[in-house]
């Protein structure tokens, strides 16, 4: 009977001559060994479970640091206009709108629009009954190259079509016009279009302002050599503490004071009201969205580090798996998972900083996080750390926000001296580098302190954020979090390099994996082998046994 294959492919033919099962006994007897390679690809399992889970959080705080500590979003609650929050109501809408932050002066701003800022413009009226497809010949226009100069480029407009160019041909090639170099086009500094209900052609540059200058020679649509300037916007304003003044600006979005101005049209001589108030619920709205996400996050964690593991729940062996179906594996899996992060020390250590964040006073703030603002943190083991509103804590919280603004503002976002900041930075690269004295690390220490005391919260949280995993936006660096998680330091050969990074652990599992394997297979070639002998010895036992048999007349 065929029993097995040999380790080479071969045909392995066992028990012939003995009547063992040998492919069962020495399967039995390499159980010990196979125990072995299975236990550590538990353990390989585990650390993958564990990596999985670690990238999970890392996600997760990664869309929080994004969302609230990255400058650029407009929910970031970086930076001090997050706490200074303002509605602009115009009174005429269609000639102005504004939106308001940190810097706008409650009350009543009066304004006049006497121009709006434009473009320098070229135009041309072509006719009463001219379509895109008359010739520009038959509208006595001369069909021929010209150039259009703006920003100080020159670009040449080529009517490769002759005489038998149209209107639409002219502003197709207006609009493909290129320098010299070919490098740049038209279409990137002007509009240019044809209307063929006003019949009028504008060519127009995208940038408004007395600064731009359009020029064009050689084109007889305009007559002669032609150019033109653009305009600055010009508005008049009353101040809410009777400020008067005129602004002159080239775009007609600008931003003064705290103000962002958005001008529709001229007023003529119509004064519109410009109303500014204080916006506190939007400021706590946003307030709550963020403690929303970032309770969210420390509830998780929280829950992954008093999880209770699971102990008889291993993960699964290939044999194992193979017996089971699949909605069983999956709950078994659950059940392995638990646990896993208990008491990470990584996780642990996060949550106690940014706890501290709270509490720790903010030097030169002249405001307090606690109940009085209407704020505090929660105790209980699964939420520890979150934050909340307490009884009436966002009538509270509005209150301070209205009568205390500065102070609130530097409670959440002070920034450090910045001479503190360079020289942090200094003395963290020479700490990393190992390059540092014993003098710059006692230093270190004394700096690290004074940036962190005169920091507000949301700015310590966002340092701490960083720390662990990395810049908003980015996710391969080397911090806490990410490191662990993420970074392979050891590539040695036989994987004893210290690091001990997840992707380290896997590596060094896998190794002994191919270690352990190569041995089972080694000593299972070495089992088959002597059985082999065994069975040959056994043959020859038994043909001598007949012959003897034979000759005394008997029989096997």
């Amino acid at each position: 009977m065929i029993n097995g294959l040999g380790g080479n492919g071969g045909l392995r033919l066992g028990g012939l001559a003995t009547g063992l099962d040998t492919d069962d006994i020495i399967k039995k007897m390499l159980a010990g060994q196979q125990a072995k390679i299975d236990k550590t690809k538990q353990e390989k399992q585990q650390i993958e479970w564990k990596q999985d889970i670690y990238r999970d959080i890392i996600k997760d705080i990664k869309e929080l640091q994004n969302t609230y500590f990255d400058i650029t979003k407009k929910d970031s609650l970086n930076s001090g206009k997050a706490f200074y929050d303002f509605a602009a109501k115009s009174s005429n809408e269609g000639i102005i709108t504004a939106s308001a932050g940190q810097g706008a002066i409650e009350g009543i701003y009066k304004i006049k629009v006497n121009k709006l800022a434009k473009g320098a413009q070229a135009y041309k009226q072509l006719g009463t009954d001219v379509t895109n497809s008359n010739k520009l010949k038959d509208l006595g226009i001369e069909p021929k190259d010209f150039t259009i100069t703006v920003d100080g480029k020159d670009f040449k407009v080529k009517l490769d079509k002759g005489e038998d160019s149209t209107v639409g041909d002219l502003v197709s090639s207006i609009k493909n016009a290129t320098t010299a170099d070919g490098k740049e086009k038209l279409s990137k500094y002007v509009n240019v279009s044809f209307s063929e209900i006003s019949k009028r052609m504008v060519i127009e540059t995208k940038e408004t302002g007395k600064e731009q200058i359009m020029s064009i020679t050689g084109a007889s649509i305009f007559g002669t050599d032609f150019s033109a300037k653009g305009e600055d916007a010009e508005i008049q304003v009353i101040t809410p503490d009777g400020g008067t003044g005129t602004v002159n600006n080239a775009k007609n979005n600008f931003t003064l004071d705290g103000i962002s101005f958005n001008l529709k049209s001229i007023s003529e001589k119509q004064e519109v009201n410009l109303e500014i108030t204080k916006d506190v619920d939007k400021t706590v709205d946003r307030f709550k969205d963020f403690m929303k996400k970032y309770n969210d996050v420390v509830e998780k964690i929280n829950g992954k580090l008093t999880e209770k593991k699971a102990y008889k729940y291993k993960p699964l062996t290939e044999a194992q798996r193979k017996e089971m179906k699949e909605d069983e594996i999956k709950k078994w899996d659950e059940k392995a998972k638990e646990g896993i992060l208990r008491n990470d020390p990584n996780l642990e250590k996060m949550l106690r900083e940014l706890r501290s964040t709270f509490f720790a006073e903010v030097e030169g703030s002249g405001e307090s996080f606690g109940r009085h603002i209407g704020l505090d943190t929660t105790k209980y083991a699964k939420t520890a750390g979150q934050i909340r509103f307490v009884e009436g804590g966002e009538e509270k919280f509005k209150k301070a926000l209205l009568e205390r603004p500065e102070d609130i503002m530097e409670l959440f976002t002070k920034k450090a001296d910045k001479n503190d900041l360079d020289n942090l930075r200094k003395l963290q690269n020479l700490s990393k580098s190992k390059k540092i004295t014993a003098d710059q690390r006692k230093e270190l220490i004394e700096v690290e302190k004074r940036v962190y005391n005169n920091s507000g919260i949301m700015t310590r949280i966002d340092n701490i954020l960083k720390d662990y995993v990395g810049l908003p936006g980015n996710t391969l660096n080397s911090s806490i979090l990410t490191k662990y998680a993420n970074k392979q330091e050891d590539h040695s050969v036989t994987g004893v390099v210290s690091s001990n990074n997840l992707p380290d652990q896997i590596y060094r599992k896998d190794n002994l994996i191919k270690e352990l394997d190569k041995k089972l297979r080694e000593k299972e070639e070495r089992l088959y082998k002597q059985f082999a002998m065994m069975e040959k010895a056994m043959t020859k036992y038994n043909a001598q046994a007949g012959w003897l048999a034979q000759q005394f007349g008997g029989g096997m």
